[in-house]
């Protein structure tokens, strides 16, 4: 009889302890069971209750083959009626086949050697080995897991990790009986980008692209991990237009549109995408006129200018009509299209009466007797074209006819016009028309006469009354164009004329002097500029009364011209001067008495003058005399300005 000792396997009845594996235990076939049977009896040496295991019937196997079912022990009590060890012994889930053989009963009972030997109980921690000895469970590493759970009798099995590869990632953790789960990494598409990246334990998150719309560019491109960025597309204004065609990448490009100028006009109008053309407005030069102004897409439209007109102006509006010249005026500046007639002024006096250029100014105004003052205006026969007036002969025009001139103390002055007077015959100092004045003296004089002042080339002369040869003459003296004359004339009527140089005429101014001088006398000589000394003798010399009495006299002289400053003029015969007799001094101006001065005894019997020589054109004189009829040889010391 077979008896099993709780969790120590079989023992035999020989006390002889045979311990088995469980599995083998388990698996034992009914034909090891006979030849253990067979062989061993087995005792209850086992240290508790004993189960009984089985009774041999001594029947004969029915050899039919019936799997075993290989149940777990129950764990109840069995047998002899003694408590089970209340450990339930796994069953090792194998089904052993009958080994279909019917073996004999051997007809012997096996005594129980009665004692079973004592085991040892493995901690939780330990398995029994399969030579009885408590052994220590393997501990998985972190790096393992329980693949097998271990049991009372076997081991517990670790068996390595899965370890995820670069394309997966754990998607579910292991424990410590269950194996790591790796699960292949979701690939993004081309329509996709990672908008989530992986991690050990969390699958990669595609999301789709963002899909640029028509009013949008891709301003920048996706990657692998990022979006792509749309930015919308400048919209050009209505100031601007495409420069640059927008593309999937690329931003619309815009450009400001070309604006005008004041001096252009649009030759081709903007669209969306092409800019304003713009042209240089035509010009519309001198000798054209703007026959249609210009507008903002049209030109300007010139035309040249008729007969008669111009446009001196670039863009002239209209033509002008050349300027017309009057008589007054001569053409210096030929018309054209561009250029406006010119038209000077004559000089005065004059006129354009053909209005030809080529003559120009041709008539003299003021004295041409067909044109007189004006086109036309023709004098009569006795008149004279004078100052653009017809005027009549003046009226002294003939010697006979001459004009008085009145004596007086100072000196005289007239004026008059030469232009509308004939030429007489008897003039023959100057060859223009002339006209005369006459005077008469009561006693003989020192003459003077000047044409200072007069607006033509003059000339002057005198004559005795109307007839003979001119007494003086002269033409362009002190360095100008005037006359000046001077004679010593015996009482009578005398004619002065004043005539042109070469035909010349004109507006005049006569300035008749004159100084008395001892009758029958002449001048004893000129007086120089500043000192000098004059000698002489009086004895037998014609008379003059001055302020001591009339005594014989001797006269000098000198003539100034009209820029004649004037000054002191004296004379003396006192020391170092000498004089045989008892003197007299004097001085006189032809321009005005103001001057005049007379001593008589300045210095015991001799005489000092001091008076003055008036400035400006004229006659100066010294007289040198004696007292009451005294006479004789002298010497004066006289200065003059």
């Amino acid at each position: 009889m077979l008896k099993r000792c709780q969790g120590l396997g079989l023992v035999s009845t020989f006390g002889r302890t045979r311990s088995l594996p469980p599995v083998m235990e388990a698996t034992l076939t009914r034909f090891s069971k006979i030849v253990w049977v067979a062989s061993f009896v087995f005792v209850a040496g086992c240290p508790g209750p004993t189960v009984v295991v089985g009774t041999d019937t001594g029947v004969s196997d029915s050899g039919l083959g019936t799997m075993d079912s290989g149940p777990r022990d129950s764990g109840t009590t069995s047998e002899a009626g003694l408590p089970d060890t209340g450990v339930a012994m796994p069953d090792t889930g194998v089904a052993m086949p009958d080994m279909g053989v019917a073996m004999p009963d051997m007809g012997v009972a096996m005594p129980d050697g009665g004692v079973d030997a004592a085991v040892t109980p493995c901690t939780a921690t330990q398995y029994r080995n399969a030579a009885g000895v408590c052994t220590a469970l393997t501990t998985c590493t972190a790096t393992q897991y329980q693949s097998t759970a271990p049991t009372a009798t076997t081991d517990r099995v670790c068996t390595a990790l899965t370890t995820c590869t670069a394309t997966q990632y754990e998607s579910a953790a292991p424990t410590a009986t269950t194996d790591r789960v790796c699960t292949a990494l979701t690939t993004c598409t081309a329509t996709q980008y990672e908008s989530t990246a992986p991690t050990a334990t969390t699958d990669r998150v595609c999301t789709a692209l963002t899909v640029c719309t028509a009013a949008q560019y891709q301003m920048v491109a996706p990657t692998a991990t990022t979006d792509r960025v749309c930015a919308p597309l400048t919209v050009c204004t209505a100031a601007q237009y495409q420069m640059v065609a927008p593309t999937a990448t690329t931003d619309r490009v815009c450009a400001a549109l070309t604006v005008c100028t004041a001096t252009q006009y649009q030759t081709v109008a903007p669209t969306a995408t092409s800019d304003r053309v713009c042209a240089a407005l035509t010009n519309c030069v001198p000798g054209q006129f703007v026959m249609t102004p210009p507008t903002a897409t049209t030109d300007r439209v010139c035309a040249p200018c008729g007969p008669s007109s111009f446009a001196s102006t670039t863009n002239a509006a209209s033509c002008t009509p050349w300027t017309v010249c009057t008589n007054a005026q001569t053409e210096t500046t030929a018309p054209t299209a561009a250029v406006n007639r010119v038209c000077t002024a004559c000089g005065a006096g004059t006129l354009n009466c053909d209005l030809s250029p080529a003559n120009m100014c041709e008539i003299n105004s003021t004295s041409d007797h067909n044109n007189c003052g004006t086109c036309g205006h023709v004098c009569t026969a006795t008149e004279t074209c004078v100052a653009s007036v017809c005027t009549p002969p003046p009226a002294n025009d003939t010697c006979a006819a001459g004009a008085v001139i009145a004596l007086g103390a100072a000196q005289v002055t007239v004026t008059g016009n030469t232009a509308s007077a004939t030429h007489d015959a008897l003039t023959t100092c100057g060859s223009g028309p002339d006209v005369y004045y006459r005077f008469t003296l009561t006693q003989r004089e020192l003459v003077y006469v000047d044409s200072y002042g007069s607006a033509f080339d003059s000339e002057v002369s005198i004559y005795a009354g109307c007839a003979g040869a001119s007494l003086a003459c002269n033409d362009d003296s002190c360095a100008t164009a005037q006359s000046q004359v001077t004679a010593v004339l015996d009482p009578g009527t005398y004619s002065i004329a004043i005539s042109g140089f070469a035909g010349r005429s004109g507006a005049y101014t006569l300035n008749f002097q004159h100084i008395p001088v001892p009758a029958g006398s002449a001048s004893s000589g000129l007086l120089p500029v500043g000192a000098s000394d004059v000698t002489g003798t009086t004895v037998g010399a014609p008379t003059q009364a001055l302020c001591a009495g009339t005594s014989p006299t001797r006269w000098y002289q000198f003539v100034t011209c009209p820029g004649y400053a004037g000054g002191a003029f004296t004379a003396t015969t006192c020391a170092p001067s000498t004089a045989s007799y008892d003197t007299t001094l004097a001085v006189a101006n032809g321009l005005n008495a103001t001057g005049d001065a007379c001593n008589d005894d300045s210095c015991g019997l001799q005489s000092s003058v001091a008076g003055t020589a008036s400035a400006g054109a004229g006659i100066h004189m010294l007289y040198v005399s004696g007292f009451n009829g005294a006479s004789g040889t002298y010497t004066a010391h006289v200065v003059r300005p």
